[in-house]
């Protein structure tokens, strides 16, 4: 039995509240027996069991490793010219520094696009990882995660780092150090040409070159 969960993630203060009327940070849970993948639950991250706020809540969820695949719609990495000393640990350390924000459990995205442009000046607005580029090229909507206007990825970065930083970067690695595989999850995109109608991509952690395609996890729209 094979067990994968998708996570609508955001970089916003608002959908971390403990009580929300139309929550929009939600679990996606789906099991596959050998006959077929299904989806087993459905829940906003408030529904998570705990009595701290929700982001940690969620920390603790993906600290106790209960799947085989995890997919979060947030990025993993700053571009490599970005990357402190070019390692993702390195990176971490430096973001574990920082302050989290007023209104979230995590810092600022700004603060994440200041920390890239600490190591390297940007070269243009929006910088692209590999990874992100690949699937830009392919029609697919990828934010950069040094960008903080509209649209931007930073925000999404923040957190997710800050995800990492809770329970150390050797957790959110290649399979290699974990006894489960950490994956960067696309949101829905214009995949028609890919045969996947309203499903979402499973692509193994990358820091920079092309992900897989591995798989797919429909859930509902």
């Amino acid at each position: 039995m094979s067990r994968f969960v998708g996570i609508d993630f955001s970089g916003a203060a608002r959908p971390w509240r403990p009580l929300l009327d139309r929550p929009t940070v939600w679990l996606a849970v789906a099991e596959d027996d050998g006959y077929g993948t299904r989806l087993k639950g459905l829940m906003p991250v408030q529904s998570l069991q705990g009595d701290v706020p929700p982001f940690d809540r969620l920390v603790q969820f993906l600290a106790r490793a209960d799947f085989d695949v995890a997919a979060i719609d947030a990025p993993f990495a700053l571009p490599l010219v970005h990357l402190p000393d070019g390692r993702r640990s390195e990176l971490l350390r430096r973001v574990s520094l920082l302050p989290n924000a007023i209104d979230r459990p995590f810092p600022r995205g700004a603060d994440i696009v200041a920390l890239g442009e600490a190591v390297a000046p940007k070269a243009e607005a929006k910088p692209l990882r590999q990874t992100e580029q690949y699937w830009v090229e392919r029609g697919v909507n990828a934010r950069s995660t040094v960008w903080c206007g509209a649209r931007g990825g930073a925000p999404f970065a923040a957190g997710s780092f800050a995800c990492d930083r809770a329970f150390g970067p050797t957790v959110l690695a290649l399979g290699t150090n974990a006894t489960w595989l950490a994956c960067r999850g696309l949101p829905c995109g214009p995949t028609s040409s890919m045969g996947i109608a309203s499903s979402g991509l499973f692509e193994i952690l990358s820091y920079q070159s092309p992900c897989r395609y591995i798989g797919k996890f429909a859930y509902p729209n």
